[in-house]
């Protein structure tokens, strides 16, 4: 058998070619990493600790939220657009003031509100979950985000623009500005996802969890005063779960009477004693507790908000008793509610207080219920607007 030696110089061409071929690995790796760290240089994650909080508390997924601050702003919190726009969120002064502030609670105003970056965060994010919930269309809400509700609505009406009255259509948008926002922020947002990874928390259509296996983060918000509050989806989720267990109680009136009662904060407690969400009376709840029946604890109303929305939809249930009088009448059960069975009962008695077995809401004697009667009913119509008919299947 004859051995062929290999020569010096093909030795060395070898080696030169797996050196070379090493280093072409290096390279292509170490290429991958810049190109990683390129990324998230242009897509970066800043004010994480403002994102994530007001991604929570609004159940809005986190990297929508860095898409449109990417869009508004470039996360410059001091920005501030020729129309006067403001921080990272670029939020109109009259907006936050009218909109947003009554309803978080902010003391702030002008540059101290707009230019303090956790405070814009959290009022962009607030409003752009006010708007998703009012249309129940990503692309439609960021529209609206860019070019007011007004004016979309208009853009709604007519066929070219979109094809069903409730959704738009992204690049028929006719204002170019709007159009190419809107295109702008949902490349981002997609970007996001691929370079950080796909959100947890999807936006979503439906909020019946338990009907359609959505899971919702029912914590909102910690306040420093120790309130927490509960997603409304969450709320409005449980109360069309247990509709099924309480067909006579309307999941828009369960949401209209939190909304009065407590403003969907988790452990209020009222000077009377009432707890959580839908603001239970002990002596009431020991009631409820044998009906349903149930051995929680009363204090179990401040720490678990979809049992106390299931124990208040069973309250509103028991209202609907033959035996008290009070027939099916929405005003009726709203009047029950807050002034007692046994009142209402008497003052459908009275001819000059109702009319055909309905009270008049104006002519209502106890000034508390009738107070309470104009709220309920008027964020019954609030919400009747905005989930109504949008979170049908």
């Amino acid at each position: 058998m004859i051995v062929k030696k290999r020569s010096v110089f093909t030795l060395a061409v070898e080696i030169a070619v797996l050196l070379l071929a090493f280093c072409i690995i290096l390279i292509a790796v170490g290429a991958d990493k810049t190109a990683n760290q390129f990324d998230k240089y242009e897509y970066p994650h800043k004010y994480s600790d403002a994102v994530e909080i007001a991604a929570a508390e609004f159940g809005l997924p986190e990297n929508l939220i860095y898409a449109v601050i990417k869009a508004e702003s470039g996360f410059d919190e001091k920005a501030l657009s020729s129309s006067g726009a403001m921080g990272l969120m670029q939020i109109m002064p009259n907006t936050y003031e009218l909109d947003i502030k009554p309803k978080l609670g902010f003391e702030e105003s002008g540059e101290d509100a707009l230019f303090d970056y956790m405070i814009n965060v959290r009022s962009g994010a607030y409003y752009l979950s006010y708007l998703y919930k009012y249309c129940g269309d990503l692309e439609t809400a960021l529209a609206m985000y860019n070019a007011g509700i007004g004016n979309v609505k208009t853009w709604l009406k007519s066929r070219e623009y979109s094809y069903d009255g409730r959704r738009i259509i992204a690049d028929r948008i006719p204002v170019k500005e709007t159009r190419e926002y809107v295109s702008r922020v949902m490349y981002y947002y997609g970007r996001y996802d691929d370079i950080y990874g796909t959100d947890e928390n999807k936006i979503i259509s439906d909020p019946i969890f338990e009907k359609y296996g959505v899971k919702i983060k029912w914590i909102t918000q910690k306040g420093e005063d120790g309130k927490i509050y509960v997603n409304e989806l969450a709320c409005y989720a449980w109360a069309q779960h247990y509709a099924e267990l309480y067909p006579d109680v309307d999941p828009l009136l369960v949401m209209a009477i939190i909304r009065t009662e407590s403003e969907f904060c988790v452990n209020a407690v009222s000077s009377s004693g009432a707890h959580g969400l839908m603001q239970i009376l002990e002596p009431t709840y020991n009631e409820i507790k044998e009906g349903m029946p149930t051995n929680k604890s009363f204090s179990l109303l401040l720490s678990d908000p979809q049992f106390a929305v299931k124990c208040g939809m069973y309250y509103l249930q028991w209202l609907h008793k033959p035996s008290l009088k009070l027939g099916d009448e929405r005003i009726n059960i709203i009047a029950a509610y807050n002034g007692g069975c046994g009142n209402v009962a008497n003052w459908l008695k009275d001819g000059t207080l109702s009319h055909g077995g309905v009270l008049i809401a104006d002519k209502i004697p106890r000034a508390e219920t009738k107070n309470y009667v104009s709220k309920v009913t008027a964020n019954y119509k609030y919400y009747e607007e905005y989930l109504g008919t949008i979170f049908t299947k």
